[in-house]
């Protein structure tokens, strides 16, 4: 013997006078949601990454520019050429440096290695490698005594 009672229930299983609206999404739509983020995402991170190399080399050809800068202004008034710890003299007590922003061989800046192999009364160079290349730029770049930045493409 049935003792539930089907009192107050439509034909569907719904109360009666409800008309069976329903609140949430499937799981289906759920999946057709997250797979289209999915897409998005796999568009815009390859885009991001190239946009982060893109600024990176464009930092260290403007660091280059400033480092350029101050050894022609260091070679007027010394009459040679400088390191990077001469370059910085006196901006550690308040003096007129060069080139400030704590300049050193070997420096990390916005994910380029600067290291000078090159200092001396005729000529200098300064090379502007990617910390990861591949991830952190593309290119290597070196200014010398003649001002012109070169460029050093990848090679595959």
């Amino acid at each position: 013997m049935n003792t539930r009672s089907n009192a107050g229930l439509g034909t569907r299983g719904t109360r009666a006078g409800t008309r069976g609206t329903r609140t949430g999404f499937t799981l289906i739509e759920l999946m057709i949601v997250v797979e289209i983020i999915a897409v998005l995402a796999a568009l815009a991170i390859p885009a991001m990454a190239r946009q982060r190399i893109m600024t990176n080399e464009a930092a260290a050809v403007g660091s280059l520019r400033t480092i350029s800068s101050a050894q022609f202004a260091h070679n007027a008034a010394k009459l040679t050429y400088g390191t990077f710890e001469q370059l910085a003299e006196g901006a550690q007590i308040g003096a007129g440096a060069f080139l400030e922003g704590g300049w050193r061989e070997g420096i990390v800046k916005s994910e380029y290695v600067y290291t000078m192999p090159v200092a001396n009364a005729d000529q200098f160079q300064v090379v502007a490698a990617p910390l990861v290349r591949g991830q952190t730029g593309l290119r290597t770049f070196t200014v010398d005594a003649s001002g012109v930045i070169n460029v050093q493409e990848e090679i595959p």
